[in-house]
Order: structure tokens, then C-alpha cells, then sequence
């Protein structure tokens, strides 16, 4: 998963689909990848970009959810950005845009 850090903003990509056989690894690969930067410097942000993944199911509903768990207790602010249709009507129906921002 690519990722880049500019102005204390970490910024992951994800691609493809984020379902319950990645969900584990793509969870635990994002929080070691913010854990390592924010020992060097401090992130004010972080965006996951989902433009590129095509479906999530509720196991990727619930990364999300981990991910601003996480970010929360570090107080570092978090948002979802350019999800295609079929993943927001999924992020719209679970009503994860009560939680966490979501930028279309």
C-alpha cells in the first residue's frame, strides 16, 4: 500500500477490494506505518484515499472504524476521501459518515 507524508499529513492509498481475507493485514500494515512516522514526526492528519478500491464489505467497515479508534487516542484527526459510488452507498448505509469525515 503506498503511502506519502507531506506537510504532517499521512495520506495511504488503498486499492483493489477491502474485505474480510485483507482487512486484517491492511489494518495492521496502516497503524505500524503511522506508529513509525509519528516517532519521527508528528502527523497532524491522516487521509485514506479509497479511489481505487472497487468493494468493501463490513470487515472493511470495520478498519475504518479501527483506524479512528486509534488516530482518536493519539488525537491526530483522520478522513475518507474519493470513495467511488458502490463504497459510499456501503459507508452511507452503515453510517460510518457519522463518525468519521468522508469526502466525496
Amino acid at each position: 500500500m503506498k503511502s506519502t507524508l507531506t506537510d504532517l499529513i499521512l495520506t495511504f492509498f488503498l486499492e483493489d477490494k477491502l474485505i474480510m481475507s485483507n482487512s486484517d493485514h491492511v489494518k495492521n500494515s496502516m497503524k505500524a506505518k503511522i506508529e513509525e512516522i509519528h516517532k519521527q514526526t508528528p502527523i497532524n492528519t491522516v487521509i485514506i484515499d479509497i479511489a481505487d478500491v472497487d468493494f468493501i464489505d463490513s470487515t472493511g467497515v470495520g478498519v475504518f472504524i479501527s483506524i479512528y479508534k486509534f488516530l482518536a487516542e493519539r488525537q491526530i484527526s483522520f478522513k475518507l476521501v474519493h470513495p467511488k459510488d458502490i463504497v459510499n452507498k456501503v459507508l452511507t448505509i452503515t453510517k460510518l459518515g457519522n463518525i468519521i469525515e468522508i469526502e466525496v
